[in-house]
């Protein structure tokens, strides 16, 4: 990995990604080393003591804040990678490939005019012995200044990950499920032993650690009699698309409003960690309306996308002044 010795980070991806924002800032310390390791060595180990190891870190350490950071991992040969990383290790091995070329063609290049002006000083010093005045001595036809043969094929590396398309994502597998995984699936009447897709695995890994009160809210809602008004989503893919509009409406059901439009965070059994995802979302859906596209300035609002942005705003000032409230119980 010595041909690559830095990758590029984007401070705003980073940080703006839902799984980082869940992050403790311990958890995110350890998270910038791994992936400075997986950049090196090409992967990180999945056994949490030799990770531990890597990081400066304890077992005991390790083992409490790599649930936070897991998800934005894939197992991959017994080792995990993260997906935005070889993406840019596969970018920046291209353009290594390139400048490499571009460099070898300019060595051909001179060391071609040293052997050219080598000869013509020697044609010149002994052109005076010639009948026409020109040198009959060539140092290029000489075997010992031959030019080797350059081979133009790019450097040999490691296997770089490519890019799939969203269809090959629905045909290809996961390895093995994860426990998150086999208990959704049994939602949908899954076996455990029905491996999911990776496009499922991908948006599952979109929604960041998931609170284990949130599963059982929507394990009880997705499991229960809802023999009428049966609005539940149907399929995997779909419902972790609509995590948090599900998450509230089961929340909804269980507190007895079945029907209503609930308010971020309405009732007393929202989760610290669901407040914190549901905060993420509105961020994400503010972001998109004041910079459509990803552009980088914002736009001129008005009209309907005013209405919409002041109304996310709102809810963002409640679900802030939540978790606020939450944070102030928690014992010190």
């Amino acid at each position: 990995m010595s041909e690559l010795p830095f990758f590029k980070c984007y401070p705003a991806d980073l940080i703006s990604s839902s799984s980082v924002m869940m992050m403790s800032n311990e958890a995110f310390g350890i998270y910038i080393k791994l992936l400075c390791h997986e950049w090196m060595s090409g992967g990180i180990p999945c056994d949490l003591n030799r990770m531990a190891r890597l990081v400066a870190a304890s077992s005991a350490e390790m083992s409490k804040r790599w649930p936070e950071m897991q998800d934005c991992f894939y197992l991959e040969n017994n080792v995990y990678r993260n997906l935005r990383l070889e993406e840019e290790r596969e970018r920046a091995h291209k353009q290594h490939v390139k400048l490499s070329r571009a460099g070898e063609k300019g060595r051909k290049v001179q060391r071609q005019n040293r052997i050219n002006a080598r000869s013509q000083a020697i044609g010149e010093a002994k052109g005076d012995a010639t009948d026409d005045g020109q040198a009959r001595l060539s140092l290029a036809d000489d075997p010992a200044y031959q030019m080797s043969d350059i081979s133009e094929e790019p450097p040999k590396g490691p296997p770089k990950p490519t890019r799939l398309s969203r269809e090959q994502k629905k045909r290809m597998k996961v390895k093995l499920n994860t426990p998150v995984m086999e208990k959704i699936g049994a939602w949908f009447g899954r076996k455990p032993s029905t491996l999911w897709t990776l496009y499922e695995a991908e948006a599952l890994v979109e929604l960041g650690h998931i609170p284990e009160e949130d599963l059982e809210l929507l394990e009880s809602y997705y499991t229960g009699d809802h023999a009428q008004a049966d609005v539940r989503r149907r399929d995997i893919t779909t419902l972790l698309n609509n995590w948090a509009g599900e998450l509230a409406r089961a929340r909804a059901v269980a507190n007895g409003s079945r029907g209503k439009n609930p308010s971020p965070g309405e009732g007393t059994g929202m989760s610290l960690g669901a407040l914190k995802m549901e905060e993420s979302d509105l961020l994400t859906q503010i972001r998109d309306i004041r910079y459509p596209g990803g552009c980088a300035d914002a736009v001129l609002l008005e009209g309907e996308k005013l209405t919409e942005f002041q109304n996310f705003s709102r809810k963002l000032k409640q679900v802030r002044e939540l978790i606020d409230s939450k944070l102030e119980k928690e014992p010190t």
